[in-house]
């Protein structure tokens, strides 16, 4: 009687898991065609210019480590022939982190239950698209490769001990050299060591050091081609001097906080209250497991992986939407831990009962945001004034024009145009907002940008005339901004006009139409340099 009823159980587990399942993929495939933005633009443009052969921080930089580039590249090789294969294979990769979810929880915990209800919470917790999981965003990637040795160190290693442990790390330090928030993650996993060889009465000091040698491996190999191909100081500077100088002090903890509440009130509790009361009984379950020495190491290891998770989101205080993506698999394995609780505590399907009662209070109450409103609307809602769509427009049209030897240049923040045109910036400056930091260095950013225009005149210029492309500031220098118009004027021809209006609904002009003056702020021009005679 009790297998029938296990096997009941287990079934029913499975059902609600698959009917989630389907609900978020069908949920996501409406987002398959949207635009990148400036985040996944510029990791995707330079994790193409990485494969190419481009040397990071000296051809393209960015505040990342140098494996984010070697991501992204083999992402682009895997996927990389059209928007809608992009983004199906993040759905790919959302998929796989579910199912990394059930395996860790299934193994550390020794039973399937667990680990189910915590895929089950994630996929719930990842349906909404107000915290942008629709983008390729490195938070997808950080997870996986954070969270993905686990599955060497929970499981019995025997014999094999050297070899997983070195493995773990390999995989940890690519996880580090893909941002630096996997440090938030050292000490759980540090904990996880210790407590499998303690388990295996193994000496958790030299488990360490194999970890440890696996992470530096990668780290060295990925540092070591960088100062090979040149750009080591350069790689220092935009890792740890400008984050340091223009990134974590910029914003505030006071004009931050607005932000970060906002997200909790108008989306955790007015979006998703039912599951994040399932997360607060979770916690408190845990903190109480911890105490009474109820599986207190794997207990306290999932709280630390928690709470790194949460860590993550606080540099720089701009609470942005994505930054949130690495809490949510979190949240999930201590609500699913507490889930499981109940089938011993109540009775048998309770745990079933409460997962598939939350995810309908979740879909009635999410229904237009899953399911009715066009993604599109969707995504400019979120997005406001950033010019995303209109700019996928310009650039669609751009493709039926440009030529193979043609060069572009882009007077924006938006690498994914040069992404979506398959063209590397013959100079490195492809955030244009960087150069009009208050700085002696973007000051020679603008002048070199200034010179590759006078000496190369590129055959098309993509002008985003758009404050939050333009990223200028009070004391920002401007010598760049006030030569640009001039330039254009004098060799270029408007082709192209995307003017957004304040509808958000873009209007667009094409040829001799778009040699118009704009009637709003915010606008897209394409030129193209006027033939000579």
């Amino acid at each position: 009687m009790a297998a029938i009823q296990e096997n009941i159980s287990r079934s029913a587990m499975i059902l609600i898991t698959g009917i989630v399942g389907l609900v978020f993929v069908y949920s996501r495939m409406r987002f398959m065609e949207v635009p990148f933005d400036r985040d996944e633009g510029s990791y995707l443009y330079m994790g193409y210019s990485f494969i190419k052969g481009y040397i990071p921080y000296v051809d393209f930089y960015e505040m990342k480590p140098p494996g984010i580039f070697l991501v992204y590249g083999l992402f682009h090789i895997l996927f990389g022939s059209s928007t809608f294969l992009l983004h199906f294979g993040l759905l790919l990769l959302q998929l796989y982190t579910a199912w990394l979810v059930y395996k860790i929880v299934a193994s550390m915990f020794q039973r399937q239950q667990p680990g189910m209800l915590a895929a089950c919470v994630y996929v719930i917790f990842n349906l909404s698209p107000n915290f942008m999981g629709f983008g390729i965003m490195s938070e997808h990637f950080l997870f996986c490769l954070c969270f993905f040795p686990c599955i060497f160190l929970v499981k019995p290693m025997g014999q094999k001990v050297i070899t997983n442990m070195f493995v773990a790390g390999l995989f940890f330090g690519m996880a580090a050299m893909i941002r630096q928030h996997a440090i938030f993650f050292v000490l759980p996993v540090l904990m996880l060591i210790i407590h499998r060889s303690r388990s295996e009465k193994g000496s958790w000091f030299k488990n360490i050091l194999y970890f440890a040698s696996g992470s530096m491996a990668v780290i060295i190999a990925l540092v070591g081609y960088v100062a090979v191909r040149g750009g080591f100081e350069e790689m220092v500077y935009w890792i740890f001097t400008h984050p340091s100088e223009k990134y974590i002090t910029k914003v505030s903890w006071a004009d931050g906080q607005p932000h970060l509440m906002g997200y909790i009130n108008n989306i955790f509790f007015e979006r998703h209250f039912p599951m994040v009361i399932l997360f607060g009984v979770g916690l408190v379950f845990i903190i109480k497991n911890i105490f009474k020495n109820n599986l207190r190491w794997e207990n306290s290891i999932a709280l630390l992986f928690f709470v790194g998770a949460f860590l993550t989101v606080f540099p720089g205080f701009r609470f942005y939407g994505h930054y949130w993506l690495m809490v949510f698999p979190f949240l999930a394995i201590i609500a699913g831990l507490w889930l499981d609780s109940l089938t011993s505590d109540l009775f048998r399907y309770s745990s079933i009962a409460v997962v598939a009662i939350l995810f309908l209070i979740q879909i009635t109450k999410n229904n237009d945001l899953y399911f009715k409103i066009k993604a599109d609307q969707i995504y400019q809602r979120m997005y406001e004034a950033n010019p995303n769509y209109s700019l996928q427009k310009i650039t669609k049209y751009l493709k039926r024009k440009i030529k193979e030897k043609d060069e572009i240049f882009v007077f924006g923040s938006e690498p994914q145009a040069y992404y979506e045109l398959k063209k590397i910036s013959a100079q490195p400056h492809v955030f244009i907002s960087y150069l009009h930091l208050p700085s002696d260095r973007a000051l020679a950013g603008q002048r070199q940008t200034m010179t590759y225009m006078t000496n190369q005149k590129p055959e098309f210029i993509i002008h985003l005339q758009n404050p939050i492309s333009i990223g200028m500031k009070e004391n920002s220098h401007q010598d760049l901004y006030q030569w640009i118009f001039s330039f254009e004027d004098q060799y270029y021809e408007k082709i192209a006009l995307a003017e957004m209006n304040g509808r958000n609904k873009p209007v667009y002009y094409y040829g001799n139409e778009a040699n118009r003056e704009p009637t709003t702020d915010n606008y897209i021009f394409l030129y193209q340099r006027r033939q000579t005679r």
